[in-house]
């Protein structure tokens, strides 16, 4: 009788704690929805304030993923040097007297190998690793600097509308002289002289000795004489 109830009770137990599950559940899923837009919004978008440190984190403007490398493998070396520095007292650990003392150089020796062993390939591995991660974090600033990102770490990128204005300046040249001109207060025109009109020299004429009179050429119509 007393076994039954227990079990009824257990079961009444685990029925409760599942019925509170399911209402968490889905409470937790909608604010962690909520709390992923409002970190995207802040701290992930093109308008975020770029000089907070989470925005930083969540907008991959900077990658992290070096440094990161850089401490796994500090610390993959310091893990291989304790494990070979702990391996002769492990293999001396079980045995005693001179037993001991010849398990211990042997595991010394075998610590030594492994430690060079284990060290070159582990700088190997990394630094293959790092080749691509670099090769990665170049194009990522390339990139960066194409588009004029804020990061302090770009803070060297090119001011492209300063160059185009500078190339505008020097080839509207004439323009702006132009409008320059125009911008001047224009001065008082002087008052059109009076112009004096040329009277025609009056030509000359002679008489001819054959009765041609008025003669302005330099021979007689009439009989050809010279003018004299």
């Amino acid at each position: 009788m007393y076994g039954s109830t227990g079990v009824m009770y257990g079961s009444t137990g685990s029925h409760g704690m599942s019925t509170a599950i399911d209402i968490i559940a889905p409470i937790l899923g909608i604010a962690a929805i909520a709390g992923a837009i409002v970190l995207f919004i802040k701290f992930a978008s093109k308008k975020a304030d770029k000089t907070k440190p989470l925005t930083k984190f969540f907008s991959f403007d900077h990658l992290f993923i070096e440094s990161i490398t850089k401490f796994l493998y500090v610390f993959s070396t310091t893990s291989i040097a304790a494990f070979c520095l702990i391996l002769p007292f492990m293999s001396a650990a079980s045995k005693s007297g001179v037993r001991a003392m010849g398990a211990f150089f042997e595991g010394l020796i075998i610590a030594v190998f492994a430690f060079v062993i284990f060290e070159v390939v582990n700088r190997l591995l990394f630094e293959w690793s790092m080749m691509f991660i670099r090769g990665a974090v170049d194009l990522h600033d390339i990139r960066n600097k194409m588009l004029g990102s804020t990061d302090s770490a770009f803070n060297d990128s090119i001011d492209l509308s300063g160059i185009f204005a500078a190339k505008r300046r020097s080839g509207n040249t004439p323009t702006d002289k132009a409008e320059q001109s125009a911008a001047q207060p224009s001065q008082p025109s002087q008052p059109a002289q009076p112009t004096v009109p040329i009277s025609p020299v009056a030509a000359s004429t002679w008489d001819c000795p054959c009765g041609k009179t008025g003669n302005a050429g330099s021979f007689c119509p009439k009989c050809g004489h010279p003018r004299p």
